[in-house]
């Protein structure tokens, strides 16, 4: 679904429903709790051990916070990647647990599409990165507009000097928004007509990934929770 930038909250249905999504797609993990597109809360932190037991407890903490309990949820939005294969098995296998209990609808959305949808109000081309280890980084490339934040092409895996050469390639504006760390960022910002997100925006926010989500289900963008595979990316 595409969320009309003028007006996002014109999608909204009267009666929304509880949302928890769950990112564990790197060394940044994610949880948060929305009303239908209003956020209640969230939490975001680099994974210092395993997702595992991180995950849970966090949204348990949010559920409190809210006043709600978790048998009130009414959907699961999961970041199904690219991104490191052990967190992202971790985050599938947690969703698919907690809507066979609570007989709930899962919704899948790439780990790229809620990056460059955090940053639509950039105009011209948004570079979405997760850092893939090893000077890599798993890359997609999207297209901002008046009309919102559309894919080019699918997601690729890049040495830094291939993403160089690719965001040198495009054409108009670019940002480049994710998991950059400062030497990456450096190298990027040297090059015409392209800016970089700035620290604090570097942080993927598991909001954005429940924003897309739900205007996802609202067109009938439900998964199949059986099927749900994440996207584990490697290089051709």
């Amino acid at each position: 679904m595409t969320i009309d930038p003028k007006d996002p909250w014109s999608a909204a249905p009267a009666e929304a429903p509880l949302i928890l999504a769950l990112d564990t797609s790197s060394k940044i993990g994610g949880v948060a709790l929305c009303r239908g597109f209003e956020p209640l809360g969230e939490e975001t932190w680099l994974v210092g051990g395993s997702q595992t037991s991180q995950v849970l407890p966090a949204a348990a903490r949010l559920c409190e916070r809210a006043g709600v309990r978790v048998a009130q949820l009414g959907v699961v939005v999961v970041a199904t990647g690219p991104g490191s294969f052990t967190g992202l098995r971790v985050g599938a296998s947690l969703a698919k647990g907690l809507v066979a209990a609570l007989g709930l609808p899962l919704v899948g959305v790439p780990t790229l599409d809620a990056v460059a949808y955090q940053h639509r109000a950039a105009t011209g081309h948004i570079v979405a990165l997760v850092d893939a280890g090893r000077g890599q980084a798993y890359a997609g490339t999207y297209r901002s507009g008046a009309r919102g934040t559309f894919p080019r092409g699918e997601p690729q895996v890049f040495s830094d000097e291939e993403l160089a050469a690719h965001v040198a390639g495009l054409t108009g504006n670019v940002l480049v928004a994710g998991e950059l760390g400062s030497e990456r960022a450096r190298s990027l910002a040297a090059l015409p007509r392209v800016r970089v997100a700035s620290p604090a925006t570097t942080l993927r926010r598991p909001a954005f990934l429940a924003e897309l989500g739900f205007a996802q289900l609202l067109t009938g963008g439900q998964s199949d929770a059986a099927a749900l595979q994440p996207l584990y990316l490697k290089r051709g």
